[in-house]
């Protein structure tokens, strides 16, 4: 799944390595390590502790990543593609 995120550290893209209900493993084109999201009260925050908002989410259909994005995101419309 590939994510656009935006937040204290400015707008990037980024790939998504591992997921649960509460944390999001990504990594960032031209970083060397991975960087841990974690959801603290309803906020998705960085591992500095920085508010962060997710702008788009583009998955290839995996029914893991869809129904991962409907109960972290109940509001959200999603399209796949096929």
């Amino acid at each position: 799944m590939h994510l656009m995120i935006s937040g204290n550290s400015g707008r990037y893209e980024a790939v998504l390595l591992a997921l649960s209900k509460d944390h999001l493993r990504i990594a960032r084109p031209g970083s060397v390590d991975a960087i841990e999201l974690t959801l603290v009260d309803a906020v998705w925050v960085d591992e500095n502790n920085q508010p962060v908002e997710f702008e788009s989410f583009v998955t290839d259909g995996d029914i893991c990543d869809s129904e991962w994005l409907a109960r972290q995101f109940p509001l959200t419309r999603h399209a796949r593609i096929s």
